[in-house]
């Protein structure tokens, strides 16, 4: 009977080891977007100091970023006062599909 008892820690021990594994795993994915994250905040952050806001294609024509969300916002709580539903997020989500940014050898000194 001791037997099966080990047995059964021993496959419940390597269970739980493979789960802990797995856990490193997802810790360390998660780590390392974050990182990427940062990074690519501290580009945007950068390119806002070499310029004086983001360009995007948007709608056929080059604009501010910063614009374009404020159209994109203004027209979301228009909707909303009107008895529509908060797509806010989703309107977003939709224009940068259909946007493109500059490269970055295009920025202005």
């Amino acid at each position: 009977m001791d037997v099966d008892s080990d047995s059964s820690s021993t496959c419940s021990e390597s269970s739980l080891c493979d789960e802990l594994q797995h856990l490193v795993a997802h810790c360390e994915a998660l780590h390392l977007h974050h990182h990427t994250a940062l990074e690519t905040l501290e580009r945007i952050q950068l390119l806002l100091d070499q310029r004086e806001g983001i360009t995007i294609h948007y709608q056929c024509e080059d604009r501010d970023f910063g614009d374009v969300l404020e159209e994109l916002h203004a027209g979301a709580l228009h909707e909303i006062e009107q008895g529509g539903a908060m797509r806010f997020g989703s309107i977003l989500l939709e224009a940068l599909q259909y946007s493109s940014f500059p490269s970055p050898s295009g920025l202005k000194n």
